[in-house]
């Protein structure tokens, strides 16, 4: 199950604080205006004060102006996700200080939910003078994605879950997208109970869809940082290296690793390539032959991720990565990008073909059987 989180770059402190100002400006105007009535003579600094406190007001006005203009294109990309998700399969709701959550129809969307609420804290009194926050507020600054990964398993990769994060990306339609793992891991990798049942058709169409969400990652047209506050173990790895910017949180107990070689599994001539340019040349065997797991620290050195920092770190490097020009930025990941994966799609169908006996070899099915007898998966 995917959450979106249409996360928007929140202004909204400023603009309460732009509003108490514009309140001030015109409480003292009444006063300045009261004193020179009781006194029956303005004189020039009053008169002088007055024009100078009217035109910051229309400064104060014109800024509200255009946050109003991007509260509306908001809304209209918020139109495109509910048109991406209809209403019999999830519904939007608003989420206080952030924006607008892709919940799953069932789950409790809490306060709020549904329909375009109006924000006002408790400082928040400018609407009943005049000044009306409809939040989130967005200044030049496009909405942000919170793509969650969440499923059985630890957040473990099975086609269902896989396939709503492939639905998740094409609805961010390039949007700066946060990817993120549920509960207390990223993703302990691929889904082991679901491939262990797999015949040779299922396996092909497994190993298919993993390599369309590796390829549907790594070619994002935004910018898109992941944030591993947990484990996160093989195809779960995998994910992380796929993004732009990863930041791990310094938690110590936090494990990251490509075990596949010690499962017996043969790596997906694409996912190899991947692996090849993001971890360190020097590490490479360290970490494909020898299949280790490193805590954060030596995440970082490997290549794993890029710095280790807490959510808010992740949500300030995808800020700083969405000011860029889109379309640049899309044009010149492209270039980047470019041969690093099989783009190919008879190539990938052949080297599937190529792993698939190891795949679904009755010794590798007993090996992962084992393996998940040993290891608790909730």
């Amino acid at each position: 199950m995917i959450m979106i989180i249409v996360v928007v770059s929140v202004v909204a402190n400023a603009l309460k604080e732009v509003a108490k100002r514009g309140i001030a400006l015109k409480e003292r105007q009444l006063e300045l205006r009261h004193t020179g009535t009781a006194t029956s003579a303005v004189t020039p600094e009053v008169t002088t004060r007055l024009e100078q406190m009217e035109q910051r007001l229309r400064v104060l006005e014109r800024r509200f102006d255009a946050a109003d203009r991007d509260r509306r294109a908001l809304c209209e990309q918020v139109a495109a996700l509910r048109s991406a998700y209809p209403p019999q399969s999830g519904c939007l709701r608003e989420d206080t200080g952030f924006g607008v959550v892709l919940i799953k129809e069932g789950e409790e969307a809490g306060e709020g939910g549904g329909g375009q609420a109006e924000h006002r804290g408790a400082d928040d009194s400018a609407g009943a003078r005049g000044f009306t926050m409809r939040g989130p507020a967005l200044l030049r600054c496009p909405a942000m994605i919170d793509l969650v990964l969440e499923g059985a398993g630890k957040n473990a990769l099975g086609t269902t879950v896989m396939r709503e994060l492939m639905g998740g990306l094409k609805a961010a339609a390039g949007a700066p997208v946060l990817l993120r793992g549920a509960g207390d891991v990223f993703s302990a990798g691929l889904n082991l109970v679901e491939i262990a049942g797999l015949d040779d058709d299922g396996m092909r169409a497994y190993l298919g869809v993993l390599e369309d969400l590796i390829q549907a990652l790594y070619t994002y047209p935004g910018p898109l940082v992941v944030h591993v506050h947990g484990h996160a173990i093989a195809g779960g790895a995998i994910l992380a290296l796929c993004c732009d910017h990863r930041v791990c949180a310094p938690d110590p107990r936090i494990k990251f690793g490509l075990n596949e070689v010690a499962l017996g599994l043969q790596f997906p001539r694409s996912i190899l390539r991947l692996v090849r340019r993001r971890i360190a040349t020097q590490c490479l065997d360290e970490v494909v032959l020898g299949g280790h797991l490193f805590a954060p620290a030596d995440a970082l050195r490997v290549g794993f991720v890029d710095e280790l920092g807490d959510l808010d770190r992740a949500r300030e490097r995808l800020a700083t990565l969405a000011r860029h020009p889109a379309d640049i930025y899309a044009a010149t990941k492209a270039e980047l990008r470019t041969g690093v994966l099989i783009e190919d799609p008879a190539l990938r169908r052949s080297f599937i073909d190529e792993a698939l006996p190891v795949w679904t070899a009755p010794a590798l099915k007993q090996r992962l059987l084992g393996f998940l007898k040993k290891t608790p998966r909730s």
